[in-house]
């Protein structure tokens, strides 16, 4: 089989610099560019995002970020990363 759609999803953070402008979600796929998943509106960012893989096994890691770091900068300040979920498509 080739290349498949695939929605990973998470349970969100409830920390309110996720929630608002400059804030949301890093997913990182092994070999692939991290994609960001932006807060865009509303009362909380976006939890999911659907990409396309090839066949194989990729291990998918999510982590929060928020607009500041810890001195009040707007460098994005990440959470720890999630649990490695093992992703297999024939």
């Amino acid at each position: 089989m080739g290349p498949a759609a695939v929605t990973i999803a998470w349970a969100p953070s409830r920390e309110a610099s996720v929630n608002r402008p400059g804030g949301g979600y890093e997913v990182a796929i092994g070999g692939l560019e991290p994609i960001d998943v932006p807060y865009a509106s509303g009362t909380a960012a976006p939890t999911s995002t659907t990409v396309t893989l090839p066949s194989g096994t990729h291990a998918v890691t999510v982590r929060a970020y928020g607009a500041l770091d810890a001195t009040g900068g707007t460098t994005r300040t990440f959470s720890a990363a999630s649990q490695v979920l093992a992703v297999r498509l024939k």
